[in-house]
């Protein structure tokens, strides 16, 4: 409950940012906000994906009545929610909008890429919205004792792309590297201390990232994978521009 509690938090801190106030419509009359986001975790493990759908006139779908939810790659592979809640809510400038917390519970391990999210409801109806470039990398379950401290979800708002990282290493326990995006790992050997911290580059023209890492720490002579906090990080110019939905809602 806390962790969901965190995403709604998280989710309305950075939709409330100043420059989250410039966003402007392309078409349609609704649409979900872009990012890039990577969730690493590991099988068996749960992880909250949070979105957020503005919309004009009457709301898209009624929150009650959504029965499930998928993300969806290109090559039209899914991966589905074990969760969904959605709750209405307003910008602070008065645009209505839907704020929507997926949980995931993936049971096999693997990486999978996502740029669709696909809504049923009751009444049989369809919706498919582009989210911007998401990955899911899924690996080994991580040790039951665990190795550093995971506080939730943050926001950040930087000048150019970066992740910042702060852990509380167990006693005894060395961070080897912090991976996050696919293909972005990052060398960050730190022994010896309780306490280690820094602030890595994120490759990607996006303005909004959401980034849960995935970190290798040895303990006791094993490398062990560990997975961080999720961080929120807006950047980029003040007016960022909402993707549309490309084919709206129709009866399934």
């Amino acid at each position: 409950m806390k962790r969901k509690t965190a995403a709604w938090l998280a989710l309305a801190l950075v939709l409330a940012g100043g420059g989250i106030l410039g966003w402007r419509w392309s078409h349609g009359s609704s649409a979900m906000v872009p990012a890039q986001g990577y969730i690493a975790l590991g099988q068996g493990m749960e992880a909250q994906l949070p979105l957020t759908c503005y919309y004009r006139g009457k709301a898209p779908f009624e929150p009650e009545r959504v029965v499930s939810a998928w993300l969806e790659s290109r090559d039209g592979r899914q991966m589905g929610a074990a969760g969904i809640q959605i709750r209405r809510s307003k910008a602070r400038w008065g645009q209505p909008r839907l704020e929507l917390v997926l949980t995931l519970a993936p049971q096999e391990q693997g990486v999978f890429q996502a740029q669709t999210l696909v809504l049923w409801t009751d009444d049989g109806r369809q919706g498919r919205y582009p989210i911007g470039s998401w990955t899911v990398d899924v690996g080994q379950p991580p040790p039951e004792r665990p190795l550093l401290q995971d506080q939730g979800i943050r926001v950040i708002s930087t000048d150019t792309p970066q992740l910042p990282y702060d852990y509380d290493l167990a006693k005894g326990a060395k961070l080897l590297s912090v991976q996050v995006g696919p293909g972005q790992v990052h060398s960050v050997v730190r022994s010896g201390v309780d306490r280690t911290s820094g602030r890595l580059p994120l490759q990607g023209d996006a303005q909004l990232f959401y980034i849960k890492p995935k970190l290798l720490v040895e303990a006791e002579g094993r490398i062990q994978a560990q997975y961080g906090l999720s961080t929120y990080c807006f950047c980029g110019e003040a007016e960022p521009r909402l993707l549309p939905n490309q084919s709206f809602w129709q009866q399934g």
